[in-house]
């Protein structure tokens, strides 16, 4: 099982549609770099936080933290690859 949560990866992969790095996110978010990625790769997260995330990501809190929609791949799978639970292809 994938030990990044649903919510992490999904930072990870908004901030990487959007071309930022790390340090790009913190200066709008107000987090450190180890901080944002500790989040990215399943770490804890704080409701202030999460909520400076999803206002830098003009997202809004309930669709960071909406349930994934496959425990694998959160119906998002990398690039030219297929999930193997749900079946959805990623794009190359």
């Amino acid at each position: 099982m994938n030990a990044v949560s649903p919510f992490g990866a999904r930072i990870a992969r908004e901030r990487a549609k959007r071309g930022w790095s790390l340090r790009q996110l913190g200066e709008k978010t107000g987090i450190s770099v180890g901080g944002l990625a500790k989040i990215e790769h399943g770490g804890g997260v704080t409701l202030s936080s999460a909520v400076s995330l999803a206002s830098a990501l003009s997202l809004s809190l309930d669709v960071l933290t909406a349930p994934a929609s496959c425990p694998r791949c959160d119906g998002v799978p990398p690039p030219g690859f297929t999930c193997n639970d749900c079946g959805r292809g990623g794009t190359p």
